[in-house]
């Protein structure tokens, strides 16, 4: 086969029904850098052309033909006659170099197939009919490679003029090589470096956790003081309201005392009424006794009423005492509530910077570690190319050598 008529790696061969399926396969085949003929893309592109003689010249270009396996393509009389057309006239089965291949989409049964098709190549993926059309090219090419590196021994027979020239790139090489141990070297020395600095990171990170942790204790032995004197001010909260209630006691006890006062108002004004009636009736000794009894009423109200008035300016001033004394109590109370809840606040920011802080070390410290890594595979990847290519260098030194040998001894 003339390889020089070849335009085409592929025919996709399908119905007009399944163009949209054509579509997508075309479009894998050619990003896999495969040159495909499909008659919805390539006929445009070649507008005004004979539609008739582009397919026929299109088959005879075409390196393999891919046929589409649908209900709709068997069907088709146009598909039919592109695949027996290349079938008759470019199908190789005895060296394979063009194929006929059957793209069969799943579910489909192969028992359809017509009797001409039931013993070709079939495939039920991309992938698999990229690489089965790739396989040959591949193959092609390493034959290819391999007369072209045959040629090339048999042309450095003929270059013994140029061994030593060669020798001497070679201790060229050497010093290359050197060269690049030393830069090796200094990427080592780099890496350390880079290991240092992470350390002295990791240790100021943990100063910065200590000094972080002795503040917390601070704030925490200060919350604790705050809760202290909270508790202190309670129990002086209800001392005072069991003051509040021995006054109330006071107050009832004093009320009782009023009306016992009332009582002995309505006593003297019984003694009045009496000492009306001895004023009717002259009795000098029961007037006596009446004016007497009278004043000892008076005495006695008059006590009680001074004893009344002092408890109640007593109670009253008491009871403001008291009454500011828990104002001053509940505003001490809010106020280191305030500033439990502040120093709450301040204690939780803390630990969020701390947190935040952290995570930032850690993370600095996970980026430089992957640096570190990639660095230290990027060092050794450079260093077996080095070395790879060093014993390249070796081995082709020493099959010059012993083909100048050879050559030599031939010669004599």
């Amino acid at each position: 086969m003339d390889k020089s008529i070849i335009k085409y790696d592929v025919f996709l061969s399908f119905s007009s029904s399944d163009i949209e399926y054509a579509r997508s396969i075309w479009s894998e085949l050619t990003s896999n850098g495969l040159k495909v003929f499909w008659s919805d893309e390539t006929l445009k592109r070649n507008a005004g052309k004979s539609f008739f003689s582009e397919i026929d010249h299109s088959l005879m270009q075409s390196n393999h033909f891919v046929l589409l396996c649908t209900k709709n393509s068997l069907t088709s009389n146009w598909v039919q006659e592109e695949y027996q057309a290349f079938f008759s006239q470019c199908y190789l089965p005895s060296n394979r170099e063009r194929r006929l291949i059957l793209f069969t989409e799943k579910g489909y049964k192969t028992s359809a197939l017509p009797a001409l098709l039931t013993n070709l190549q079939q495939v039920k993926s991309v992938d698999d009919l990229v690489k089965i059309l790739l396989g040959n090219e591949f193959i092609e090419e390493i034959k290819d490679k391999i007369s072209i590196m045959q040629k090339k021994l048999d042309e450095s027979k003929k270059r013994n003029a140029d061994l030593y020239k060669e020798l001497e790139k070679h201790k060229q090489n050497n010093q290359v090589i050197e060269e690049k141990n030393e830069e090796i070297s200094q990427l080592y020395e780099e890496l350390e470096n880079m290991s240092q600095q992470i350390n002295d990171e990791q240790n100021n990170k943990e100063d910065a956790e200590e000094q972080l942790k002795i503040e917390i204790n601070k704030k925490n032995q200060y919350i604790l003081k705050i809760q202290s004197e909270k508790k202190h001010l309670s129990k002086e909260n209800n001392k005072i309201i069991n003051d509040i209630n021995r006054l109330n006691d006071e107050k009832s006890n004093l009320e009782k005392n009023y009306s016992e006062l009332l009582l002995l108002l309505d006593q003297q004004n019984d003694t009045i009424k009496k000492l009306k009636k001895v004023t009717k009736e002259p009795n000098e000794t029961k007037i006596f006794e009446i004016l007497r009894e009278l004043d000892s009423n008076v005495h006695e109200k008059n006590s009680y009423k001074n004893k009344l008035q002092g408890l109640s300016k007593e109670y009253t001033s008491y009871r403001q005492e008291k009454e500011n004394i828990l104002k001053d109590t509940e505003n001490k109370y809010l106020e280191l509530h305030n500033e439990y809840n502040y120093y709450r606040q301040e204690k939780e920011n803390i630990l969020k910077d701390i947190e935040n802080k952290y995570s930032e070390l850690r993370n600095e410290y996970n980026y430089y570690k992957t640096e570190k890594e990639e660095s230290f595979e990027e060092l050794n990847n450079k260093y077996l190319k080095l070395h790879n290519a060093n014993f390249i260098i070796i081995l082709f030194s020493c099959f010059l050598f012993v083909s100048s040998i050879v050559i030599f001894l031939n010669s004599k």
